[in-house]
């Protein structure tokens, strides 16, 4: 399945979209306005470096024929190589990983904008998600990496 069976297959049964129209994705792609985002490299299912290649070759083939879109993938580093994509078409940056205070500003801004409508519930999730960083190391390693 191609990404663009993908993605209507996804819309059609995860968004609560009804029926889309025949070509509506490719309408916007070959228009150039669309923002293209694919999260998640790293977490292709299978881990050989041979199944996330032929997935690196199917995405900068789609990129090569919707180039007019701007695009943004995304992986953590520990589930990516940095040939996967050619560095003089796909420029690469890695985000640094946030200190405690901008951890904790995240978690303040994130529940205040989830849920802006009930201040006690925004303000119990945060409570709980800072609770469970001060508890458990484990969590602070992931979410930096």
């Amino acid at each position: 399945m191609g990404l663009l069976e993908y993605l209507r297959y996804y819309a059609e049964t995860n968004l609560c979209t009804k029926e889309l129209p025949t070509g509506f994705f490719e309408h916007w792609l070959e228009r150039g306005k669309a923002l293209i985002l694919l999260d998640g490299l790293d977490e292709v299912v299978d881990e050989t470096q041979r199944c996330k290649r032929k997935v690196a070759d199917q995405i900068e083939t789609f990129l090569y024929r919707y180039q007019s879109n701007p695009a943004v993938i995304t992986s953590r580093p520990a589930g990516y190589r940095w040939d996967f994509f050619n560095l003089d078409e796909f420029p690469h940056y890695t985000l640094e990983s946030f200190d405690d205070k901008q951890v904790a500003m995240f978690i303040d801004h994130w529940y205040d904008s989830q849920i802006p409508d009930d201040k006690a519930k925004a303000e119990q999730r945060k409570s709980d998600l800072h609770k469970a960083f001060d508890r458990n190391e484990r969590i602070k390693l992931g979410a930096s990496q």
